[in-house]
């Protein structure tokens, strides 16, 4: 039995606060990581120290000088090494709403003070979590310079991108500098998408052709053609399409007024392992049929269970007390909504509007024969059959 009632939380329709402008990591960049020889280097060190050690071992004052030289030579690259790289300044450039698993492109753009050598960036794979090399640059300058790699990122959710890193080997090849370069960049990764099968499609279609399309003529776009039935207003029968298919059709309108839908996403789990698993694949199908619904022109209500989103300043303004979180708007704001989502606490039944078409996607099976018009119900057991996932999405 559905809980006593209590108020909803329903977000503004703006865009969700962007959770990348006010970062915590907008820190200045990191100072020096590493400044160590290179192979040369320590090749340099060695027989410097050996040369110069001579007169204990041999009379030979030109070997002493050419030792300390060489010991001297290194010293001075570090110091002329910690000067440059010390001049180079960068910053992340991410894209706006990139999707989990699917590859995105993202960039640095670099800048330097006069005099600095070339350098490598060096980027962290948010996959892998290893340390790419993504561009050798030429010396840079007070214009910025922009390299461009691509990424996947795993999963859904918060990302933070570690600084960037550059790493030069000047001068003489003695030294090998690395530092950071820029803040860490947070991102928000929105869910994977799948693909509709085709009984899904076939399900959808039928579904809202019979409980979310007018059965009166309406003033919005046409909905379908599809064959005269007796009782039928003559007024509806289009006479031209009739001629050509050689039958009366009937033609369906939208009424502005079924053109909503309203989704209904079940987070509560039972356990860490298997229920968390089917919690993902109910946000992947519900990720996939936004995108399908949304560009066939329906309007959308994303429907939760209270705390299924983070509250205060780093999620979305909804009241951590209400008994259910509404989401309305568009692609941009009901993906980040699906991004933040984790598990809640309630019962589903109650999140169901009365009189309105719904689709719900559930973890577990529900009766929902008292409802009129008849929801859509995809449970988490049968939702792989009809949404094909992206490959290591569920890992």
């Amino acid at each position: 039995m559905a809980s006593p009632a209590q108020p909803s939380a329903r977000t503004p329709t703006g865009r969700l606060a962007d959770p990348r402008a006010a970062s915590p990591g907008r820190r200045p960049p990191a100072a020096l990581r590493v400044l160590e020889p290179t192979t040369l280097g320590w090749i340099a060190l060695v027989e410097g120290a050996a040369l110069a050690s001579c007169p204990l071992w041999l009379p030979q004052p030109g070997a002493v000088v050419l030792g300390f030289a060489l010991v001297f030579a290194v010293g001075l690259a570090a110091v002329l090494s910690r000067w440059w790289i010390r001049g180079v300044a960068g910053a992340w450039v991410v894209p706006a709403s990139p999707h989990a698993r699917d590859e995105a492109t993202v960039s640095a753009r670099l800048w330097a003070r006069p005099g600095a050598p070339p350098v490598t960036l060096f980027a962290c794979d948010p996959t892998t979590g290893a340390w790419d090399s993504v561009a050798k640059l030429k010396p840079l300058g007070a214009d910025p310079v922009r390299a461009l790699w691509s990424v996947r990122f795993p999963r859904r959710g918060r990302h933070e991108l570690p600084p960037l890193r550059i790493r030069a080997d000047l001068p003489f090849g003695l030294i090998r500098a690395v530092r950071a370069v820029s803040p860490p960049q947070e991102v928000l990764v929105l869910p994977a998408l799948g693909t509709m099968s085709k009984p899904l499609k076939a399900r959808l279609r039928s579904w809202l052709e019979t409980h979310a399309s007018a059965q009166d003529a309406g003033d919005d776009e046409l909905a379908r053609l599809r064959d005269y039935r007796p009782g039928d207003p003559p007024k509806r029968v289009q006479w031209r399409s009739s001629a050509r298919a050689g039958r009366l059709l009937v033609a369906e309108r939208h009424a502005l007024g079924c053109r909503r839908l309203h989704l209904v996403l079940d987070t509560q789990i039972v356990g860490s392992g298997s229920g968390q698993r089917g919690l993902e694949k109910l946000i992947v199908a519900a990720a996939t049929l936004i995108d399908e619904l949304l560009r066939g022109a329906w309007s959308l209500t994303l429907s939760l269970l209270p705390g299924s989103l983070p509250t205060g300043p780093d999620g979305i303004a909804a009241d951590a007390g209400a008994a259910s979180v509404h989401i309305d708007g568009g692609r941009e704001r009901l993906m980040e909504a699906l991004a933040l989502v984790q598990p809640g606490q309630g019962d589903v039944h109650g999140l169901i509007p009365r009189g309105k078409p719904s689709l719900i996607l559930s973890l577990r099976p529900i009766d929902l024969s008292d409802l009129t018009p008849r929801p859509l119900l995809i449970t988490s057991d049968e939702v792989e059959d009809l949404v094909a996932m992206p490959q290591g999405v569920l890992r």
